[in-house]
């Protein structure tokens, strides 16, 4: 196994910033060995190609997309940060940059980068799902909850919100029980729970590849012990 962290539809995003752009022998012969999987060599072309005051913003983006993928996330992240200046309505870099600074625990630049991408794209809900992410990496669930609601508020019919908002609802639901010696009984947020058990039934009315996930989440929820 090579170890490297290849990023998800890394051919498609290139190829979009490419439309109509030029490309130099460096720069073209550093993506073809990105897309054969030699991720080493690419980044070395690249990095040549990307020294050139007239490279093109496609030649950061697969460079980034390199340096991701050999876990050089710094390197990668100010590569991205390049393609947003120059490209500020390429949508894709900026999830792409917000999950190389969560890799660097700069929760506050992720954060960043989301509330520019929400004042561009206000309607779409992998802004705020990406946006509840980083909120619940960083322990703010509270955040998060609101992010996910968010989410399902600006697209009611997409999946993913409902079931980001169950996971962190429920998260928070198990932060807030604690145990009462007075009482002899358990002590928790219970509109958290049932909250949490409407969104993973929402998510399973949709379906998704997270149904299992969310079954699970009902079945965990079901059973918590109440003394």
């Amino acid at each position: 196994a090579t170890g490297y962290r290849v990023r998800p539809d890394s051919g498609k995003h290139v190829e979009m910033l490419l439309k109509d752009q030029k490309s130099d022998e460096a720069a073209r012969a550093g993506w073809d060995a990105y897309q054969r999987g030699d991720v080493a060599t690419a980044r070395t072309s690249l990095t040549i190609a990307a020294a050139s005051p007239s490279s093109e913003p496609w030649v950061h983006y697969a460079l980034g997309m390199a340096d991701y993928a050999m876990r050089e996330y710094r390197d990668a992240a100010g590569e991205w940060e390049k393609v947003r200046q120059a490209a500020p309505e390429f949508e894709p870099v900026y999830f792409d940059l917000v999950d190389s600074y969560l890799q660097l625990k700069e929760h506050d630049q992720a954060s960043r980068v989301l509330r520019t991408a929400r004042e561009r794209w206000p309607r779409d809900p992998e802004v705020f799902n990406a946006f509840g992410v980083v909120q619940t990496n960083r322990g703010a669930l509270d955040d998060a909850v609101k992010a996910f609601q968010d989410g399902v508020a600006v697209a009611p019919n997409e999946s993913t919100s409902y079931f980001n908002l169950g996971r962190a609802l429920e998260m928070r639901y198990y932060r807030s029980r604690r145990y009462v010696q007075q009482l002899r009984s358990w002590v928790s947020n219970e509109h958290d729970r049932t909250n949490a058990i409407e969104n993973y039934r929402k998510y399973l009315e949709f379906g998704g590849p997270f149904s299992k996930d969310a079954q699970e989440g009902l079945t965990r929820l079901a059973w918590v012990p109440k003394n």
